[in-house]
């Protein structure tokens, strides 16, 4: 509630499933009572449910699909700070850092000199490492 009475209204979900998942495709359930989802997951259907049919419409989308823009965007953001991050970062440093040794030997190779220093350069690094950074 609002300080002056009124109701607030925090995040609205459309649950109405107007259209959003494509229910073409009809399967019917086996004599076990099973369906083969869209996914080729093996789907269980209740004894209780009655479908004097005995057709069911299945289909597939992405939840991210069906999330409102605000939402999906803190999703996002939440994974990509907590489980994306975290790795990338470490990695990405560890590519800079040799990337600036790399760059301290071939001043001559920019310059046009046919001195090849970062080729015959392994002390550092080794040449297991020169040779994961494709020099060899």
């Amino acid at each position: 509630m609002t300080s002056d009475g009124r109701k607030k209204m925090v995040e609205r979900y459309d649950c109405t499933g107007a259209g959003d998942v494509d229910t073409s495709i009809v399967v019917q359930a086996n004599d076990d009572g099973n369906i083969v989802g869209v996914s080729g997951r093996l789907l269980k259907i209740p004894t209780d449910w009655t479908n004097p049919s005995g057709q069911f419409h299945i289909g597939i989308v992405n939840c991210y699909d069906l999330y409102p823009t605000n939402l999906r965007e803190r999703i996002e953001k939440y994974r990509k700070e907590k489980l994306w991050d975290p790795g990338f970062k470490k990695v990405f440093a560890d590519t800079m850092r040799k990337l600036q040794y790399c760059s301290s030997f071939s001043t001559n190779t920019l310059n046009g000199s046919e001195d090849d220093t970062l080729l015959d350069n392994k002390d550092k690094y080794g040449s297991q490492k020169n040779q994961s950074l494709n020099v060899k």
